[in-house]
């Protein structure tokens, strides 16, 4: 036997749960973006030197061939995402790359410490021990960051 339970009792309660969170929503999303959105418009942007965790490179490499450099970085919280990567030959053995990341600058940010994989393509120029340096930013608990350097060797035959 199946009894039936007026609607009206469990509608009100319903009702309030989804205003909170529809309202909960609309005050969050504002200061968020939506995934696939690549703009690079508005002062609510910063890059910043990436905070990096580890770089990875071949051992050796063959001349004039081209390589990945994998550097991995790490976000404090959510209002952050990858950002883009310089590379500098400032000698023939010798690359720098700064690798940034993009703040977003919101007062809401998930609790969320995103990862980030930078890949960047390096030429090996010339026969010899290429030297790369990749910048990185070291925080400081006063607040005051300072810039690192990781470096890694290839010998390019």
């Amino acid at each position: 036997m199946h009894r039936s339970i007026p609607i009206d009792h469990y509608v009100p309660g319903q009702v309030r749960a989804w205003a909170v969170a529809v309202a909960m929503l609309l005050l969050i999303l504002p200061g968020c973006d939506w995934p696939n959105d690549d703009s690079d418009s508005g002062p609510d942007y910063r890059d910043r030197l990436g905070s990096v965790g580890s770089v990875s490179a071949p051992d050796s490499a063959a001349l004039g061939s081209v390589f990945d450099v994998t550097i991995l970085t790490t976000a404090s919280n959510g209002c952050w995402r990858q950002g883009r990567d310089e590379v500098q030959v400032r000698a023939p053995l010798l690359v720098r790359i700064t690798p940034y990341d993009r703040e977003t600058i919101s007062d809401f940010c998930p609790a969320n410490a995103p990862t980030f994989e930078h890949v960047v393509p390096v030429t090996a120029p010339e026969a010899g021990k290429l030297k790369i340096e990749v910048l990185r930013r070291l925080r400081a608990v006063s607040g005051k960051d300072s810039i690192g350097v990781i470096e890694k060797f290839v010998t390019v035959y």
